[in-house]
């Protein structure tokens, strides 16, 4: 299994962290992973799109970046990801490839832990569009 299909899904927010503080109830509930082609797209289920994401599962930690518009202007936030049994462990850090998944230190980093949602019956999960 290729890295973007290990994504695909809805995955639910268990906790966020940011600079030592839960930040969990300023975030997206529910984010949808899904392959478009050869893309990994994100959008939260609140029907938002969020962007586009490039993985590399040859480093450690592996490598995420988030490449997402806003105000009319093209970002890339870099980040780091991993596996944890059933969760899903994402630390974004801005301009900056975070080095861990420390969620305390307090350099603006965010550390997200999600859990994919169950799939509906007879169908594939990716919320709304």
């Amino acid at each position: 299994m290729n890295e973007n299909a290990r994504f695909a899904g809805v995955w639910r927010l268990v906790s966020a962290m940011q600079n030592g503080r839960d930040v969990t109830s300023l975030c997206d509930s529910e984010v949808v992973y899904y392959e478009e082609g050869p893309r990994l797209l994100v959008q939260s289920c609140q029907g938002g799109p969020l962007g586009a994401c490039r993985l590399d599962a040859t480093t450690d930690p592996h490598h995420i970046d988030l490449t997402h518009a806003w105000r009319g202007t093209e970002f890339v936030t870099y980040g780091i990801y991993r596996f944890d049994g059933e969760e899903l462990v994402l630390c974004f850090g801005g301009s900056q490839r975070p080095d861990s998944f420390d969620g305390t230190i307090p350099d603006g980093r965010i550390v997200y832990r999600k859990r994919r949602a169950p799939t509906a019956p007879g169908g594939e999960n990716r919320g709304s569009e």
